[in-house]
């Protein structure tokens, strides 16, 4: 099972060939299904779902993250769900409603933050930050909505500089947040 998966990895990673990459995906799910372990299906079906990205084949991947979500919760796995979540809340940003993906993204964000995962949520407090400073200079008027995007990736940058210095990891993301805030609200 897991050899199959392995192979569809090699594929999609090094070699881009996403219909092999599926074939050997599709392979790992059928022995999951048939041997019913509902854990190594979920984790098949975000495999898959990820592929189905790759091959533009979007309510595919849909389809395969709510199964791979619904298998997760049965399963009391909810913290192993978390790249799930996000592989399925990037399905709508690539349909253009960001704000229902940054919805997913903040539901992965507080399980990283209850099951103690700090590198997770230090990730999470990233993606929002450079999420509201592109909103911020997407704002062609810089007034006062665009401000208040700066102001929100202030935040979470403050919030990622506060748990980086706990743990003791460089915070040199957050300066750049800063200089990038202080740049595109003045411009």
């Amino acid at each position: 099972m897991r050899c199959y998966t392995d192979l569809g990895l090699i594929y999609k990673v090094y070699l881009d060939d996403y219909e092999r990459s599926l074939e050997y995906g599709l392979k790992a799910l059928e022995i999951a299904e048939e041997l019913g372990n509902e854990v190594a299906i979920a984790d098949f079906c975000n495999n898959i779902g990820n592929t189905y990205l790759f091959l533009d084949r979007i309510e595919e991947a849909e389809e395969v993250f709510l199964r791979a979500i619904d298998l997760y919760k049965k399963n009391n796995k909810e913290s192993e769900m978390v790249n799930t979540i996000i592989n399925y809340g990037s399905i709508f940003g690539i349909r253009g409603d960001l704000e229902s993906a940054i919805d997913e993204f903040k539901i992965a964000y507080q399980i990283s933050k209850d099951h103690e995962d700090t590198q997770g949520e230090m990730n999470y407090l990233d993606m929002f930050a450079n999420y509201h400073l592109t909103m911020g200079k997407m704002k062609k008027d810089r007034g006062e909505k665009a401000k208040e995007e700066f102001r929100k990736a202030d935040t979470y940058g403050l919030e990622l500089l506060s748990i980086a210095k706990k743990v003791g990891v460089d915070t040199a993301r957050y300066y750049y947040y800063k200089i990038l805030i202080k740049f595109f609200s003045h411009g």
